[in-house]
């Protein structure tokens, strides 16, 4: 399959979890054509030749942006997913964790495009997240900054289409602009 940075570091990790035996990034190219890498997996097979990956899906949605790690990933319902840590992080320099909820990030959407501004689910979340946080914080006077990390052109159909919101969360989605209880950790 065509490689990237991501591929190989989803392939490693299969690896490590001993779901597949191993991969190889491979420079090919054809006579005519520039070099591309290539990422071959190496399937890996239960003691009776059974496969032990039957199927791949990927799950994301608007908004759902969730870091920790692998011990605690919980099952995906109702299509929510994760998101691999990178490995660049240093959890070092992490105070703390805020875990935004869907429907708060799509009312932070709703609230910003109301203002004149159009920013996509990660940019829900961080808003929605920071306000949360803030919120909680205001005794201290903290200065903050949140960075936009998307913008909205992409989620007219989703996140900005009402029938498309009712159709997953309901007719209240955005009846309020009140935040519900995130989960934080240290």
């Amino acid at each position: 399959m065509p490689s990237s940075r991501i591929k190989a570091d989803i392939a490693r990790i299969l690896q490590d979890e001993g779901y597949i035996q191993g991969f190889k990034l491979l420079d090919e190219a054809a006579p005519t054509t520039a070099p591309t890498k290539t990422l071959r997996l190496f399937l890996k097979y239960g003691p009776h030749g059974e496969r032990l990956i039957t199927g791949v899906e990927r799950i994301s949605r608007p908004g759902r942006r969730v870091y920790f790690g692998r011990d605690d990933v919980p099952e995906v319902l109702a299509g929510l997913g994760t998101s691999i840590r990178p490995p660049l992080l240093d959890e070092s320099y992490v105070d703390e964790v805020v875990r935004v909820e869907e429907a708060d990030t799509i009312r932070a959407c709703h609230r910003l495009a109301r203002r004149g501004f159009l920013f996509g689910g990660s940019t829900g979340t961080v808003v929605s997240g920071a306000m949360g946080w803030l919120a909680e914080h205001e005794a201290l006077e903290p200065t903050a900054v949140a960075i936009a990390p998307d913008l909205g052109e992409r989620y007219l159909d989703t996140i900005y289409q009402t029938n498309w919101l009712q159709d997953l969360y309901g007719e209240d989605v955005l009846s309020s602009d009140e935040l519900t209880s995130g989960s934080r950790s240290a």
